[in-house]
């Protein structure tokens, strides 16, 4: 994944994933730390496209949120890296692909 092969919205996006798994204590960063992050930019097209949907997005945001706290946390000695899940790794793989 090459960070400057996006636009800065979707380095926003992912450095926001990031932080969350961080601030969750997650191991790993899944498409759910992305999926939150996307609904809740203030200024991001997906929240405005999810308004339009559902009327409010704070539901969906709330059951994201949720699924994010469901994640098993780890804590202690030596587990502060977050990598990427494979689940993750293949949408960035698809993404890019599509891409080009």
């Amino acid at each position: 994944m090459n960070a400057n092969d996006y636009t800065k919205k979707a380095q926003e996006a992912l450095n926001g994933a990031y932080n969350l798994a961080v601030k969750y204590d997650h191991q790993s960063l899944f498409p759910v730390h992305l999926m939150y992050v996307l609904v809740t930019q203030d200024d991001g097209i997906v929240k405005k496209i999810i308004k339009r949907i559902v009327n409010t997005s704070s539901e969906f945001e709330q059951t994201i949120l949720d699924s994010i706290r469901k994640i098993p946390q780890v804590t202690g000695p030596g587990t502060g890296q977050v990598v990427a899940s494979r689940e993750f790794a293949k949408i960035n793989i698809e993404a890019n692909d599509i891409a080009r």
